[in-house]
Order: structure tokens, then C-alpha cells, then sequence
């Protein structure tokens, strides 16, 4: 069975374990003044976790060694009678406002991979259509080409004024223009503008 590979704890991580180590080591020498080692603890965690975001695994095994730490330093106190038993409620508020914390950080991480997923999808489509417009366009220049190369030399042939000819050449240039506006929307620059210079390029490719 394969070992789970937990992640490891960088510098900021390992610093606040000290911190946490040190102020429940200040709430059990100092009952008196556990109050405040209590509450950095906890503040510490809630302002690392703003930062980091870990899994709910490793979230959840932080939350429980803090909770249970500080609350077993807590209520040792209270049974000794140095600390009123309304003291041990602060552990379970604590931990409710930690879990409120983490919902709203969870849904700001998930909001930004959507937006990034929504990003990457839409550079996709543009790629896609670019390409596309690329393969239309060279499809379209291709046989165009060709035509007005058999109608030039046609017209050699003939050495006179033939309107059909005239009107064949006029549709090829017409084309040719149609396949240029095509080949300048294809680019990137042309990908990212607005929706009025399409429509603008579509009225006037109507008009050519």
C-alpha cells in the first residue's frame, strides 16, 4: 500500500508551529496570563491560513491539535480554580469563526480557478478559431489563384476586350479582397476586438 505523501511545511509554516509551541508552553507556566498566548495562537493560525489554504485534511489535523491543546491547558486551569469555567468557551467560538474563515477563503480559491479555467477555455476557442480562419482563408486564396491564372491566359488567347472576362476578373478581385479582410481578422490583434469592428468588417465585406 503506498504511503500518503503529506505535503512539507515551508519556512512560514514551521515558524508559526514554534510560535503555537511556545504560547501553549506560556498558558501552561502562566495560567494567570493564558489569555493572551491563547489568543495569538489562534489568530496566528486564522492569519497562515488566509495565506496558505491547505486541504481540509490537513486543515482539519491542524484545527484539532490546537483545539484540543489549548483546551486541555484551559480546562486543567478551571479545575484547579484558576480560571472561571466561561473560559472554556472560548475554545468551540474560536473554532466557529476559524471554520467561517475557511469557508469564505475556500470560495475565494475556487472562484479563481473557474475564472483561470474560463481564461484558459477562452484563449483555446480563440486558438481554434484562428486556425480555422487561417484554413478557410488559404482554401479560399487557393483556387482563386488558379482561376485567375486560366483567365489570364485566356485573355491572351482572345488579345481583345471580353466583358465576360472583365466581369470574371472584377468577381476574382472581389474575392481576393473578401480573403484579405478574412486573413487580417485572423490575427491576434483582430481576435481581440470588439463586436461593433466585426460587424463593421461584415457590412463592408458585403459592400466590396
Amino acid at each position: 500500500m503506498p504511503a500518503i505523501a503529506w505535503p512539507r511545511p515551508d519556512l512560514l509554516e514551521l515558524s508559526w508551529a514554534a510560535l503555537a509551541v511556545c504560547c501553549l508552553g506560556l498558558m501552561i507556566l502562566s495560567p494567570s496570563w493564558e489569555t493572551i498566548p491563547f489568543h495569538v495562537i489562534w489568530i496566528s493560525l486564522t492569519l497562515l491560513y488566509g495565506f496558505r489554504v491547505w486541504g481540509l485534511t490537513t486543515t482539519g489535523i491542524v484545527l484539532g491539535v490546537v483545539a484540543i491543546g489549548s483546551g486541555a491547558v484551559i480546562l486543567r486551569d478551571t479545575f484547579d480554580g484558576r480560571q472561571p469555567w466561561g473560559e472554556l468557551f472560548e475554545v468551540p467560538l474560536l473554532a466557529a469563526m476559524f471554520l467561517a474563515m475557511l469557508w469564505h477563503a475556500r470560495r475565494r480559491v475556487h472562484a479563481i480557478a473557474t475564472v483561470k479555467a474560463l481564461a484558459e477555455e477562452r484563449a483555446s476557442l480563440l486558438e481554434q478559431e484562428e486556425q480555422l480562419l487561417h484554413n478557410v482563408s488559404h482554401e479560399l486564396r487557393t483556387p482563386v489563384m488558379i482561376a485567375r491564372g486560366h483567365l489570364e491566359l485566356l485573355d491572351r488567347r482572345l488579345s481583345g476586350d471580353v466583358p465576360e472576362l472583365e466581369v470574371a476578373f472584377d468577381e476574382l478581385a472581389r474575392m481576393e479582397r473578401i480573403v484579405e479582410r478574412v486573413l487580417l481578422l485572423a490575427r491576434p490583434s483582430a481576435q481581440t476586438g470588439s463586436s461593433g469592428h466585426r460587424s463593421r468588417w461584415s457590412r463592408s465585406s458585403r459592400t466590396c
